[in-house]
């Protein structure tokens, strides 16, 4: 079995000390044998930190790359009603030609809220994760 977080730096700074147990955690009680952790943000302290908190060695688990990504586009969006802004840009090109999305909120609640809002308008089964500590 194995595990992968996303955004791994922002949970592990915000959730320490909880995050030093969580290789233990995850190895032994729950059978893991390997773990991804990903972050485009983590400063090479805090890589080096979750490498150790992980039991990752640095030089051979640790892959860095050019934060300029031809496939990544971010929009930041204004709009009052956020959840029909979000449902029309989905809806128009390129995004609705693309296989995956990744949308930040800042509340679990407000990730359930919007997951029932897209799977009621764009009539298609995907999956969620609200993350929080």
């Amino acid at each position: 079995m194995c595990c992968s977080y996303d955004v791994y730096a922002v949970l592990y700074s915000w959730c320490s000390p909880s995050f030093l147990r969580l290789n233990t955690a995850l190895r032994s009680a729950m059978g893991l044998s390997r773990i991804l952790a990903l972050t485009a943000t983590a400063t090479q302290q805090t890589a080096a930190s979750i490498c150790n908190s992980l039991g990752i060695d640095p030089a051979k688990g640790v892959i860095r790359c050019s934060l300029r990504r031809s496939n990544l586009t971010l929009n930041v969006s204004r709009d009052l009603d956020k959840q029909h802004a979000l449902l029309q840009l989905l809806k128009s090109k390129p995004y609705c030609n693309v296989r995956s999305t990744i949308v930040y909120v800042l509340f679990k609640r407000d990730a359930q809220e919007l997951a029932v809002f897209l799977q009621v308008f764009l009539q298609n089964t995907f999956d969620y994760d609200a993350l929080a500590c």
